[in-house]
């Protein structure tokens, strides 16, 4: 962690840290391929028929 993420840590208490930290390292891959398919959206345009494909992807 950096510094400013130690800081809003020890801000908001170590149980609730850890939790969030423990939710990303948990949905790391889903949270990565939907940041993905969302910036080729904007990249590309809108395709109805990737969004979809990468949606299903998702959720296997």
């Amino acid at each position: 962690m950096n510094l400013q993420n130690k800081i809003q840590a020890a801000a908001l208490g170590p149980d609730v840290a850890d939790t969030m930290e423990n939710l990303l390292i948990k949905y790391r891959k889903p949270l990565m391929i939907t940041a993905s398919v969302i910036l080729l959206q904007l990249i590309f345009g809108f395709d109805p028929k990737f969004c979809i494909i990468n949606i299903i992807w998702l959720l296997v």
